[in-house]
């Protein structure tokens, strides 16, 4: 089957997730964003009112992601009840989670993150919407991990919490990783490091 073309609108999207997730929102311009997809600042214009518009689109994008995620956690019932590895079994539904999202979910939380200082829209995004879906693919996890005995009984919706506060540490650090050049297999290696020890602390 022949791969579908993307079109200028989808390639204007694609690097403006990259260049405000590499940059920032404020310091990436329109001429340098127009470069980047390879049109004339002018043309940008015809498919996304300005910079703000983008943004927009782009949190759409993330909220349309979500909306159809969720039900990767059924799946938690299924094959996953194979692995009695709790580190494992926690990585996995995790895993399966992140696979229904948009490709670019990466590069937009990352932008969430950094921006929600900065950006109204952004924070409120991440607060309102990102953070409760945070909670909610935890608590799940937690849940089927607690039935299934991996874990000691606990309150599930505050360990959730605590999980997600836990979370938005690591992802500040990972940023931070990434914007001083550390390859993706030591960021990965730490997020092991750092999820491992949650677990431990839950099967105690």
């Amino acid at each position: 089957m022949k791969e579908k073309k993307e079109t200028t609108k989808e390639r204007i999207f694609r690097e403006a997730v990259n260049l405000f997730a590499a940059k920032g929102y404020h310091g990436t311009s329109m001429r340098e964003l127009a470069a980047a997809a390879g049109i004339k600042e002018s043309s940008v214009y015809n498919h996304f009112k300005g910079k703000e518009a983008i943004l927009d689109a782009i949190l759409d994008y993330q909220m349309s992601g979500f909306s159809g995620a969720g039900d990767a956690l059924d799946e938690l019932k299924g094959p996953l009840h194979s692995i009695s590895d709790p580190v494992q079994f926690w990585l996995a539904g995790a895993s399966l989670f992140l696979t229904r999202l948009p490709p670019l979910n990466r590069e937009i939380s990352r932008i969430l993150i950094n921006e929600m200082y900065l950006i109204d829209k952004c924070r409120s995004f991440y607060l309102h919407i990102l953070r409760p879906v945070q909670k909610n693919l935890t608590a799940t996890i937690l849940s089927v991990m607690r039935d299934k005995k991996m874990i000691k009984d606990c309150d599930i919706e505050k360990t959730a919490e605590q999980y997600v506060y836990f979370l938005e540490g690591m992802g500040i650090e990972h940023n931070l990783m990434m914007m001083e050049g550390v390859s993706q297999d030591e960021i990965n290696k730490r997020t092991l490091e750092q999820v491992s020890l949650f677990i431990e602390r839950l099967k105690k």
